[in-house]
């Protein structure tokens, strides 16, 4: 093995990759009742926009200590270079935004027009700014409105299915034999889906079991969002294992990239933490009815499967920077190493997303419920 080396995408690309998984994963949720009229999700559907609309942002904001110049950030979203996946990334989430933005407005601008007329002083300016000054609403123009926002969601699930450029952006490098595989994308977007689906379960628990009055917990509809979650671990499981014994019979080069994952520190983070505690443990606590229904086991699980889908893409981020495929160079591994300025950022940054979490369910009507509980 080699000397040590600074790793060139660091815990904040990790953080990227993972805000913009859980976004999407959560935006998903939300398009299951108000786009595909699955109406048992209504109640969890504004919960997961804001989950989604709140790691959306952080998604942005993660990224502009990896830029070289950070200061001209401005610059990505206005000039687009066609062969590059990460400009193409950057119009992906705007569009992606903006979407969330006008389709929550058009969804849930009754609920907010309710909160308008309830609230005084400084709290009924902000509210009012919100609804962009139109307090009122005919049931006519509401109909008309939650139309408009259906085709809203429509587009804005679309986009987030977009976001499996992030595999390609990293499947593409042939020069990176870990991460140049078919299958990378895929791993993208499931560990996207189940750490979205999982971090609104933790939200809707936790919110509904310790801050509200309801305590309205509806455990046969968080089972059900368990089946879905348990059936992407076990796809997602399945795919590692069969790349791992394709792998077997592959050159060297590919051999010891995937040997990577099986070293410190990838040992802990991607097989212990990621797999094992992340994916395999879940699944077994999910299989059996009993922990589908129980709200402790939902919770534990879904915690456990949030910081795993994290760990799964950190470990092959950082997995992937020990070995570059250099015919001229004899093979070997190269250890690398994150900065203890990496380590705060990434600190600062969670603290962050929670902060805004935190804000965005106090000020936003995440218990209302569009188009009624069935």
């Amino acid at each position: 093995m080699s000397l040590p080396a600074t790793l060139n995408w660091d815990l904040m690309v990790a953080l990227y990759f993972f805000f913009s998984g859980i976004s999407v994963g959560a935006i998903i949720l939300a398009c299951l009742p108000l786009v595909f009229g699955f109406k048992r999700y209504r109640p969890i559907a504004g919960l997961a926009l804001i989950t989604g609309l709140v790691f959306g942002i952080m998604t942005a904001l993660v990224i502009l200590p990896h830029l070289t110049q950070p200061a001209r950030w401005w610059t990505l979203a206005t000039v687009i270079q066609t062969a590059s996946p990460m400009s193409w990334g950057v119009f992906i989430l705007i569009s992606y935004l903006l979407l969330i933005l006008v389709g929550g407005r058009l969804a849930y601008g009754s609920a907010l027009m309710n909160i308008y007329n309830q609230s005084t002083g400084m709290a009924k300016t902000f509210y009012k700014i919100l609804l962009l000054g139109k307090t009122d609403i005919t049931h006519e123009a509401e109909k008309r409105q939650a139309m408009i926002a259906r085709v809203i969601f429509g587009a804005a699930f679309l986009v987030s299915l977009l976001f499996v450029y992030q595999g390609f952006e990293i499947g593409i490098l042939a020069g990176r034999p870990l991460w140049y595989s078919t299958i990378t994308p895929f791993l993208f977007i499931l560990t996207s889906v189940a750490s979205g689906f999982s971090l609104v379960m933790i939200g809707w628990i936790v919110l509904n079991k310790y801050f509200t009055k309801q305590k309205e917990l509806r455990v046969d509809m968080l089972s059900e969002l368990a089946v879905i979650t348990l059936a992407i671990l076990v796809i997602l499981v399945g795919l590692i294992i069969g790349e791992y014994i394709t792998v077997l019979s592959a050159d060297v080069y590919k051999r010891l990239a995937i040997s990577a994952l099986f070293i410190e520190p990838n040992l802990y983070i991607f097989v212990l933490i990621g797999i094992v505690l992340g994916a395999i443990i879940p699944a077994i606590l999910l299989t059996i009815p009993r922990g589908r229904n129980n709200v402790a086991v939902l919770l534990l699980s879904s915690i456990l499967i949030t910081v795993g889908m994290f760990a799964v893409k950190l470990g092959i981020l950082i997995a992937g920077q020990m070995f570059a495929k250099v015919p001229s160079l004899p093979p070997s591994l190269t250890k690398v190493l994150m900065s203890p300025l990496e380590a705060q950022l990434g600190v600062g940054a969670l603290a962050l997303a929670i902060l805004l979490y935190l804000l965005f369910v106090w000020l936003l009507p995440w218990r209302h419920v569009v188009g009624g509980v069935e």
